[in-house]
């Protein structure tokens, strides 16, 4: 158990170090893109072009370095959660106590699933057809319910269009045994 939890302190730190430089990222651009946008005020002709060429540039780097500290945060919130829940016994003192249930042999398969697209994830299209195909019962409503569920405790993260990729803390939930 201490070997796992160094393990997850280590992967934190690393994930929190790589969290700081996405923001420090975000933040030089947001502070290109507004200079750019006041320099477009003022020029004309083809400056302006060229400037406006800048922004949409500029917007579009920013957009995925938005995208990416999100990725991170999530994957950060996973580590922690993981990191907390294999460390805690009981509840805290001066917090209450969360509620822990085993993942169901569906939704651990349906995570695999998830897991088996990589980077860009499994649409949600895609993972209520495996749903139907498996003959699971589930209703779509229950679904992007679950889906959410695991988004906020860090287990996947929504990618935008639909489309939810696995992180590290998933992994973990996956390989470890239910009780």
């Amino acid at each position: 158990m201490a070997n796992w939890s160094r393990l997850l302190d280590e992967y934190i730190a690393a994930q929190e170090e790589r969290l700081t430089k996405a923001q420090q990222r975000h933040a030089e651009l947001l502070t290109a893109l507004r200079a750019l946008e006041e320099a477009r005020k003022v020029a004309t002709g083809a400056s302006a072009k060229a400037i406006s060429e800048l922004i949409s540039q500029n917007s579009e780097k920013l957009h995925k370095a938005e995208q990416k500290t999100l990725e991170l945060l999530y994957e950060l919130k996973g580590a922690i959660g993981a990191r907390d829940a294999a460390m805690s016994i009981g509840p805290r003192v001066g917090t209450s106590a969360t509620r822990t249930r085993r993942i169901s042999d569906e939704w651990r398969s349906i995570l695999q699933f998830i897991n088996t697209h990589g980077e860009s994830g499994a649409t949600l299209e895609g993972i209520q057809k495996f749903i139907e195909a498996s003959k699971y019962e589930i209703k779509d409503s229950a679904v992007r319910s679950q889906l959410s569920i695991y988004s906020n405790k860090g287990f996947v993260v929504p990618l935008g269009g639909g489309n939810y990729r696995i992180t590290a803390a998933g992994l973990a939930l996956l390989t470890t045994e239910n009780p």
